[in-house]
């Protein structure tokens, strides 16, 4: 576990989305990250997405990340609509739409408050999405990574950011998009 300033933290987690399930972090309390361990074996019962669905680059991505990367399969076109990029612990995938956009982000830095970290669902549990600025989103834990699927809307009232359905259909409908590794 590493220190970090909170600044810059606060800036890491917020490229990821993932400041949706911190409190408020107050001058006496210590922000730090802690990495998690992936769990190959436990993507193997999960539904996967046809290699063959995914385009040459989105199939370097897939084969370049170190986590288990999920997508929402009814998004993953041979176009190339869906880009895919990660790092050595995150990957995310995003789907620019007409009318709205889809980001799938997954990690296995964590923040920790004081050292605690916040309680996250687990993909298959009932899952709670939260709001701001015309973005739904929901946070869950699968095969020792984070993640998080968001929804944008171009106008605020299109139901797939008014309403839950269509965030919690395309979470419950994510895909692993590569072979199990042992």
């Amino acid at each position: 576990m590493r220190a970090l300033g909170t600044g810059t933290m606060l800036s890491v987690l917020a490229l990821f989305g993932l400041l949706v399930s911190l409190p408020s972090v107050g001058a006496a309390q210590q922000l730090s990250t802690s990495r998690l361990n992936v769990d190959w074996a436990q993507t193997h019962g999960h539904q996967r997405l046809s290699w063959w669905s995914l385009n040459d680059e989105q199939q370097a991505a897939v084969r370049s990340s170190n986590i288990p990367v999920l997508l929402p399969g009814e998004l993953v076109d041979s176009a190339g609509r869906l880009r895919i990029t990660g790092g050595t612990d995150w990957y995310a995938a995003s789907f620019k739409g007409d009318d709205h956009a889809v980001v799938v982000n997954g990690t296995t830095t964590v923040a920790l408050l004081d050292g605690h970290r916040p309680d996250l669902p687990t993909l298959g549990e009932p899952l709670t999405p939260s709001r701001g600025e015309g973005i739904v989103g929901v946070d869950f834990e699968a095969f020792g990574a984070v993640y998080r699927v968001s929804v944008e809307c171009y106008w605020a009232q299109d139901s797939r950011c008014a309403e839950d359905r269509y965030v919690l259909d395309l979470t419950a409908g994510l895909a692993f998009a590569e072979a199990a590794r042992d």
